[in-house]
């Protein structure tokens, strides 16, 4: 009995999760799903909606704006496997399907930024495309193994339908560390990176590239932050309060990997503007600094002019 009321308790705190974390991903994206199809019709301003109007929904397609309308289905997945993982007894394809959907695409999207900054550099490319796949290959080996010989019930309390875990494997709690190493590698790149951008001199440019930055650190360290707390509660903390980071986690990869995706459009059209004012040609293969590139970049990016 004091089994069952641990598990009644533990399954209301992760409800109460993912009801927040579903906030907070239709807070900041005002109705993600329904913005593909009517944004024009969504009333306010929260967060970084202006910013998604003037710099994805009013632009051209493109290859960014097609990453950032897949970005926000991910929310589709998430969702999803939150509200199945204490109902349905589909738990493993629903954790499987949502799950590794969200984190390899806004993986994805964090190894984009990263080859963007450092200047499409093929050695850094290289390497975080190697720990790309290992990151893959090891959480399908994780999932693999785990769920060969996970024991999942639903007749736990007689008439109450819901999913339990009634014998997990320990390979199942390590399921974060791949996924925390990749997001330690990519935060320190992007710190590095930083360091050595900010002892250069000032310019327009690069006063843009810095605000740019600035604002991307954040989403940098959201994500990192999110999948530790998971690995710690996994790891370390009572694994049926496992799925309360969980929720969080997918929602914050969902919302900063989308503002990411916004840093770049922004930064992309703002540079525009600044060589329009200048009434010189766009640079591409002469740049004042390093950092300079970064035009370079992000008009090879795109697939579609404005």
């Amino acid at each position: 009995m004091d089994s069952i009321i641990h598990l009644l308790h533990s399954i209301q705190s992760t409800r109460l999760a993912a009801a927040g974390s579903s906030t907070i991903v239709i807070y900041d994206h005002r109705m993600s799903l329904l913005k593909i199809f009517a944004f024009v019709l969504l009333i306010g301003v929260v967060l970084t909606f202006d910013q998604e109007i003037d710099f994805v929904w009013r632009k051209d397609w493109s290859f960014l704006k097609c990453v950032f309308i897949f970005v926000l289905s991910g929310f589709t997945g998430k969702h999803g496997f939150m509200r199945w993982c204490v109902q349905s007894s589909m738990y493993n394809d629903e954790f499987y399907h949502s799950v590794v959907q969200v984190v390899l695409t806004s993986e994805l999207v964090l190894l984009l930024w990263i080859w963007v900054i450092y200047n499409r550099s093929k050695g850094i490319l290289s390497f975080l495309g190697v720990l790309f796949v290992a990151q893959t290959a090891a959480l399908f080996v994780i999932l693999a193994t785990s769920f060969a010989q996970l024991q999942i019930t639903t007749t736990l309390i007689p008439n109450v339908k819901f999913c339990s875990l009634v014998k997990t494997p320990e390979l199942f709690y390590w399921y974060w560390l791949p996924v925390l190493v990749y997001n330690s590698a990519i935060l320190a790149l992007f710190i590095l990176k930083g360091t050595e951008s900010f002892r250069v001199a000032n310019t327009p440019h690069t006063n843009l590239f810095h605000d740019v930055y600035q604002r991307s650190f954040v989403n940098f360290l959201g994500i990192f932050v999110a999948y530790l707390l998971c690995c710690v509660f996994w790891i370390a903390a009572d694994f049926s309060l496992g799925q309360i980071p969980v929720g969080f986690a997918l929602s914050f990869s969902v919302t900063h990997a989308s503002r990411l995706l916004i840093n770049i459009r922004h930064a992309y059209y703002l540079r525009e503007d600044l060589d329009l004012d200048r009434r010189t040609a766009p640079v591409v293969y002469a740049h004042e600094t390093p950092r300079e590139e970064l035009l370079f970049e992000l008009r090879a990016l795109r697939l579609s002019k404005k």
